[in-house]
């Protein structure tokens, strides 16, 4: 009895922390805002025990988390693989980053809906000799709307000093032979140039210094508003997330890796190092040092909502300008690039353009895939180290759910 009991109390515990881990996936920064994978997880737990998970189909989950009495049958469409494939990517993100310190992994396996938990597999005392100490990368996330702190993203991971990704942040880094400064996007310089008389300078952007228009000029309230924006320092939460996924990505060289508001980085810094610059001009306007040299180039105006990527060499008949479509489930875009610094010591820079949250998450995405680097050094010529690329985004529910590789050309290493 005492061994049948201490058997069941065993099995219990495994299932409560089961239930305990599908709880801080729930909490966690990937699903607490996306109800519907949110429902998802909760079902392909609850049927994912003995013979019930294997025997699940899309029409049961789609009549279940995704009814469409418009539609007819939700299998009829591809809801389901969509959410589920978004669900999976949720589940590698937690476990790469926020949870990379949990034991047990959630996995869904692939042509399959259910959920799998699988033990991490644990460190010799021989391969724990030379890793380097765990890292905590932490950075404000401001809100423009609160006007006060979001949240605070951190990015954690235990990895081998000499274990280099391949990914395009390596890539950018000469495997360790640069360091690297990480640079977000500005949340409120879209709104705080709306409220100038004209676009600063980039000294006077970095400096805070611009001319406010004759109608804030007249308003004591708004004159408030427009001097706060031109102080702080905010990122918006699309950047902060791209960030700690970017953070993670960098394995054995994430040490070498430094993180700066665009308003902390003097011009003259560029002429050293390396730096990725993870946003488009009309959210920092040190991206447009670099403009001139790309075919694919950011035309949107900041005093303008109408964002988009030119394409300089696009023939009669081809399409010219790319620009999102409706942000929720539509297409969205990010222009990628890999440069010289402005300097002569080698170091490199790379643009991660996103076109909005979504097209912003799917740069992160390629840049941190060992898979979309060699997607992207097939379609380059042989040879090539500077490059620029535009990558389509399919959105669904303000998630990337599917990329493409539409536009990858050389550049010449002219600084």
């Amino acid at each position: 009895m005492i061994h049948v009991a201490k058997m069941l109390k065993e099995k219990e515990l495994e299932v409560n922390e089961r239930e305990a881990l599908i709880e801080r996936l729930l909490a966690s920064g990937g699903l607490r805002r996306a109800e519907k994978l949110g429902k998802l997880l909760q079902f392909l737990h609850a049927n994912s025990h003995g013979s019930s998970g294997a025997a699940l189909s899309e029409k049961e989950i789609g009549a279940k988390i995704f009814p469409r009495p418009d539609r007819g049958e939700a299998a009829d469409d591809s809801i389901v693989r969509v959410s589920v494939r978004q669900l999976r990517f949720k589940l590698h993100d937690y476990f790469s980053g926020e949870g990379a310190g949990e034991p047990w992994v959630v996995e869904i396996p692939k042509g399959e809906y259910r959920l799998q938990f699988r033990e991490r597999a644990a460190e010799t005392a021989d391969s724990r000799k030379g890793a380097t100490r765990r890292e905590s990368y932490l950075f404000l996330a401001g809100g423009l709307a609160a006007g006060s702190l979001v949240g605070v993203l951190g990015a954690h991971w235990n990895r081998r000093a000499s274990q280099y990704p391949r990914n395009l942040l390596a890539r950018c880094m000469a495997d360790g032979r640069y360091s690297m400064t990480l640079v977000p996007g500005d949340a409120s310089y879209r709104f705080w140039l709306s409220q100038s008389i004209k676009e600063p300078t980039l000294t006077q952007y970095i400096e805070g210094k611009l001319e406010p228009s004759e109608e804030v000029a007249r308003n004591p309230a708004a004159q408030g508003l427009y001097r706060w924006l031109g102080r702080n320092k905010t990122i918006s939460a699309e950047h902060a997330a791209s960030m700690s996924r970017l953070m993670a990505a960098m394995g054995g060289l994430a040490s070498r890796v430094a993180v700066k508001h665009p308003r902390d980085l003097p011009v003259r810094e560029l002429h050293q190092n390396s730096f990725v610059f993870l946003a488009a001009r009309y959210k920092n306007p040190i991206v447009d040092l670099f403009e001139p040299r790309l075919t694919l180039r950011c035309d949107n105006n900041s005093l303008d909502a109408t964002i988009g990527v030119v394409d300089a060499l696009a023939k009669a008949g081809e399409k010219k300008r790319y620009a999102p479509e409706e942000p929720r489930d539509g297409v969205s875009y990010a222009r990628i690039a890999l440069l010289p610094n402005l300097g002569s010591d080698g170091g490199r820079v790379l643009l991660l353009s996103g076109l909005g949250p979504v097209g912003t998450e799917a740069a992160a995405i390629f840049a941190s895939s060992e898979e979309w680097l060699e997607k992207l050094l097939a379609a380059l010529p042989p040879g090539v180290e500077y490059f620029e690329a535009l990558v389509e985004a399919q959105a669904f529910n303000m998630t990337p759910v599917g990329l493409r590789l539409l536009i990858a050309r050389g550049l010449e290493g002219k600084r």
